[in-house]
């Protein structure tokens, strides 16, 4: 049975989607499941339950946090194919708040009387009603009853005949607002089986106000009843859609109102006369009894003022002449200046496309001159703002809607006052409802088409019809008018599985010159290419853009040669390929790229308003086709925008140069530089790439940009691949030039890449500022890949580290060019990982060419070579703090390194050249240096606590000290720090002493026990040297030589007053 009702339901939807499937759904679940059951996470992702831009999505349940509720889902019994809820709840774990126009919708079927209901706009997943968070919530309480929350407060609290048990109804809830975060308040109405609900106590309106806006909209169900038992079914949420419009109406002729058109209802409100005709149709009036209602129609206002008023009784006389005028002649007004009330119209057609039109003048009955009332319809359109005082007092006004009739066969529309006054609220005069013509039209045969025959209607469709092509085709080539240059108007184009094409005066055989003009009432017309293929070769004009929805793998959408003037947004999903003939063929558009790949033929390039490509959508601005040898031109008026893992690129060999006022790449969007000749990005105008983006190189790719950029990054750490904004260059042989600005964003942005090959080479000539740091990063393929970083802006400010790192074989250089503090004074990271290639000559360089440069810290890292080098000479490292080699080796092979903080060496420092420590500075760590001086009032401390530290000769200037640390390892054993010393050892004079320092730090000394202090492969006697023992128990410490070692002995564990010096005779080498 529930397959059954299932399918009627889908059936009849996809009837009704011809105007609210145009808008953007972002996420769809219909809670299908192939196999079994289980808790509502099973299966939702199966590919036939969820849809969406945003899926796939989980959800949050109340298992979570109480095991006996549950949201579960199953293929079998009378919850088939719906989640149950049996108490306990669920929240798809996504923001669902689009661009705060967005649409909830679901079918709900309760079968007790338990509460139930439904919190939206919440700040995150799981939140209910209750809570005195932001947002709101519908309550389903007692029988017909439902309860309005506003954070946790309870707003209204009304009956709805609608609301019965053991039912299934559909809530639809419609939210409106002026951008993320919202300008202002936002607006809400709910619609129950296309019927509103009251939602507020205080003006009992049928749209809510919501003071300051939405931020989010996380959605939560919940059931709390213990014995609470409701199932919920095809729940989406999506985009609002259609907007509500206005136009002047002066007389009869421009009325729209004519007798060739199929009328449902044509009501003359709160007028006595019982028929008033214009242009032969008959407007019903509908007296002044409360409450109003007729045939297949009610008005519904709870306020006590509402009255039928005669206008011409406070002084206004309407400028509509003709027989219209009996329409705004009374009207129905709430005098209290508060409520604007609702119409609901019934049986209409599923499936069919309506207009409704409603007729009135402005009204200036108070000082303010302002009628604005914000207009909600049961589809789920877009919550719009009428003045119904636009064109001025008395001056006639149709406001107008175009919608779909839904499965229950009714539809409302309701208004609330943007100003609360009684010169606010909205004035019913008169309205009427009209089909409109061949909304289903199939055209099921080749041919021209303006053959009537060719039409399953029997005729050609009237203006605005959605168009329906059958698969029955060969050639597929329809035809327009050779005759008359009349354009044709159509509301949409669905497709079957077959190709089809509409030609235009460059179709050979089939030229027009008929143009094709999309319009659906307001609405963005729909192209369902389903699986086929559409050669729009034909002139399109229109100016609210179109959607072309693909089925992702096979669809595919031809944009031909012939003008097309179209404006407005134009949305391409799910299309496999769009193929872009010209480079002006939608130059007026803003283009939206989801999930779509969009190419221009060769190298024509690309022309819009704007441009975004968004979830994995790609844009290729040229065809490979190295025979193209004119650039491919990107010329977009409005910036684009690339994010969530969306990707603009040029073909191969063929170079592309970008005009636009503003690049921005972020989550995951790219911007890929292929092929070799230069590739451009020029407008004076800056480049973003943040929070994921990337800027990619490849293949020969170069790049010269003369305007500003921004990256935001991916976070401190040293090797992370995800996450970052970044400028990559791709396999080898790119080259990119920046003249002007870089600014870092908030967190570490990378410039590198990965190579294979030939050489890479940045040339970073303008300013880099910003708040971020900045990470160069070389990697390779298994061969010694060189990146060069050529740093020459004067006056970089970045707040942030720099970092210079290679990897996988990589030798990465940054070098400094220009003159002296090329970076800012921060942290510098140097890294080295080798996965390829040769070890030797892979490895982070940092090149001073001549040049001085002072950071705070140096930080070194990875199992190879870091590198201080000095290509043109002269030049110095100072670092003001630390030094901390942590693994791998540091080459000082040219160059001075002048250290004033503590330098730790957990690897092989070779050095050179010269390695100059400031007084006060230390050395400390478990690794090995080269040959060294340790100048007076430095501190030498073996370990990252107890350790050895390896030198090939050490000098000790006089002055300097030794931290020598005793303990005990896990086993008891005493265990302490050790010089090792492979070659020379010595000091500059026997007049001066050396100091050790004993620091005990847990071992248990008797007086009698000898510890190593060093080992030394080249030592010999006869030279004396002073040395100074201080700390607890070293009051008798004596300090004795035997073979190659220096041990002391006479630590006792009582404190030592006062150090003492020990004489040795030792043969050293003295420092000249």
């Amino acid at each position: 049975m529930k397959k059954l009702t299932k399918s009627i339901l889908t059936l009849l939807a996809v009837i009704s989607l011809t105007i609210t499937a145009n808008a953007e759904t972002f996420f769809s679940d219909n809670f299908t499941i192939t196999n079994g059951g289980g808790e509502v996470n099973y299966e939702y992702n199966n590919g036939i339950r969820q849809s969406g831009t945003l899926t796939p999505v989980t959800y949050h349940s109340d298992i979570v946090w109480d095991p006996t509720h549950h949201a579960l889902v199953t293929n079998a019994g009378d919850n088939a194919g719906q989640c149950n809820i049996h108490p306990g709840g669920f929240s798809p774990l996504v923001d669902l708040i689009g661009d705060g126009n967005c649409v909830i919708e679901f079918d709900m079927m309760r079968f007790g009387t338990e509460w139930m209901g439904v919190s939206f706009a919440r700040s995150t997943a799981g939140e209910w009603h209750p809570s005195a968070g932001p947002g709101m919530g519908l309550a389903l309480t007692a029988v017909n009853t439902y309860e309005i929350k506003d954070h946790a407060d309870q707003v209204g609290s009304f009956a709805c005949p609608e609301l019965n048990t053991n039912t299934q109804y559909k809530v639809r809830i419609v939210m409106g607002q002026d951008g993320i975060p919202a300008s202002g308040d936002s607006r809400v109405a709910i619609f129950v089986n296309n019927v509103p609900l009251a939602m507020d106590y205080a003006t009992a309106n049928y749209i809510y106000r919501y003071a300051g806006g939405f931020n989010n909209n996380y959605v939560t169900f919940r059931n709390w009843d213990a014995t609470g038992n409701c199932n919920v079914d095809n729940l989406s949420v999506r985009a609002a859609g259609s907007k509500v419009l206005s136009k002047a109406w002066n007389d009869d002729a421009d009325s729209g109102i004519s007798s060739t058109k199929i009328y449902t209802h044509a009501i003359n409100l709160a007028s006595t006369v019982a028929t008033t005709t214009v242009n032969s149709v008959d407007f019903i009036g509908s007296g002044t009894t409360f409450p109003q209602s007729g045939v297949n129609w009610e008005y519904n206002n709870a306020s006590a003022g509402l009255g039928a008023y005669d206008i011409s009784l406070v002084g206004e006389t309407p400028n509509v002449t003709g027989a219209g005028t009996g329409l705004v002649t009374d009207c129905l007004i709430d005098a209290g200046g508060y409520t604007s009330g609702e119409l609901t119209l019934s049986g209409l057609n599923p499936g069919q496309d309506y207009i409704i039109n409603l007729y009135g003048i402005g009204l200036v009955w108070s000082a303010l001159n302002n009628r604005s009332n914000y207009f909600a319809t049961s589809d789920g359109g877009t919550i719009t703002m009428i003045d119904q005082s636009e064109f001025g007092a008395d001056n006639g006004q149709i406001t107008s809607y175009r919608y779909t009739a839904p499965a229950n066969g009714k539809f409302s529309i309701a208004a609330v006052p943007a100003i609360t006054n009684i010169g606010g609220v909205y004035c019913w005069y008169a309205f009427s409802n009209e089909e409109v013509p061949g909304s289903t039209w199939v055209f099921d045969g080749n041919g021209a088409w303006t053959n009537g025959a060719m039409w399953s209607g029997g005729s050609v469709p009237q203006p605005n019809a959605n168009i329906y092509f059958t698969n029955a085709y060969v050639a597929a080539k329809i035809t327009a008018s050779h005759a008359a240059d009349d354009n044709i108007t159509i509301g949409g184009i669905n497709l079957g599985t077959t190709r089809i094409q509409l030609p235009g005066r460059s179709t050979a055989g089939f030229e027009s010159s008929t143009n094709f003009v999309l319009d659906a009432g307001g609405a963005s017309p729909m192209i369902n290419l389903g699986s086929a293929r559409l050669d729009l070769q034909a002139g399109v004009e229109g100016t609210d853009g179109f959607t072309a929805q693909g089925d992702g793998a096979a669809s595919v959408l031809m944009i031909g040669a012939d003008p097309k003037s179209i404006s407005g947004t134009i949305n391409f999903y799910d299309i496999f390929d769009i193929i872009l003939n010209t480079m002006d063929g939608l130059p007026n558009a803003d283009l939206n790229v989801v999930n779509s790949q969009y190419r221009s033929r060769k190298a024509n390039g690309i022309d819009s308003r704007s441009l975004t490509i968004d979830k994995g959508g790609v844009v290729i601005a040229s065809e490979v086709d190295p025979a193209e040898l004119p650039p491919a031109t990107i010329d977009v008026t409005d910036g684009i925008l690339i994010k969530n893992g969306g990707i603009l690129q040029n073909g191969i060999a063929v170079p592309m140069v970008i005009n636009s006022p503003s690049i921005v790449a972020r989550n995951g969007g790219q911007i890929n530089f292929n092929g070799a000749g230069m590739s451009h990005y020029k407008d004076g105008s800056p480049i973003t790439i943040d929070n994921g983006g990337r800027l990619y190189m490849t293949n020969l790719g170069t790049l010269t940009n003369d305007v500003p950029m921004t990256i935001s990054g991916y976070g401190q750490g040293q090797a992370e691949f995800a996450n970052f904004g970044a400028i990559l260059i791709w396999w080898n042989n790119a080259y990119l030039q920046f003249n002007t600005n870089i600014t870092l964003g908030t967190a570490v942005s990378r410039i590198g890449g990965f190579g294979a090959g030939a050489d890479n080479l940045y040339d970073l000539n303008g300013v880099i500022d910003g708040p971020g740091g900045l990470d160069l990063y070389g990697a390779g393929a298994a061969e010694d890949h060189v990146w060069t970083f050529n740093v020459s802006g004067a006056n970089n400010t970045y707040a942030g580290n720099t970092a210079i790192r290679a990897d996988m074989g990589a030798r990465s250089i940054l070098k400094l060019s220009g003159g002296d503090q090329r970076l800012p004074a921060t942290e510098l990271y140097m890294s080295a990982f080798w996965t390829g290639g040769s070890p030797d000559g892979a490895g982070a360089a940092l090149d001073l060419n001549g040049n001085n440069q002072t950071v705070s810290k140096l930080n070194l890292s990875g199992p190879y070579k870091k590198e201080l080098i000095d290509s043109a000479g002269g030049g110095t490292l100072t670092v003001t703090g630390d030094v901390a080699l942590n693994d791998g080796k540091l080459m000082l092979t040219s160059g001075t390194l002048d250290v004033g903080g503590n330098l730790v060496v957990n690897g092989n420092v070779i050095i050179s050249n010269q390695l100059a420590i400031s007084s006060f500075a230390g050395i400390s760590g478990t690794g090995t240096i080269s040959s060294f001086t340790l100048p007076a009032g430095s501190t030498v401390a073996p370990g990252n606590s107890i350790g050895t530290l390896t030198f090939s000769s050490l000098l000790m200037d006089p002055g300097s000290f030794y931290d020598w640390e005793v303990g005990t390892n896990a086993s008891g054993a005493v265990i302490a720090d050790l010089f090792n010393v492979i070659g020379m050892f010595g000091t500059s004079s026997s007049a001066n002493s050396i100091t050790v320092n004993v620091i005990n730090i847990g071992a248990t000394l008797a007086s009698g026990d000898t510890n190593t202090l060093f080992q030394i492969s080249g030592l010999t006697t006869g030279l004396a040297v002073e040395f100074v023992v201080t700390g607890p128990g070293t009051d008798s410490a004596v300090i004795v030589e035997d073979g190659s070692y220096l041990k002391i002995t006479g630590i006792v564990p009582e404190p030592a007053a006062f150090g003492f010096l020990v004489l040795l005779g030792l043969a050293f080498f003295r420092r000249k």
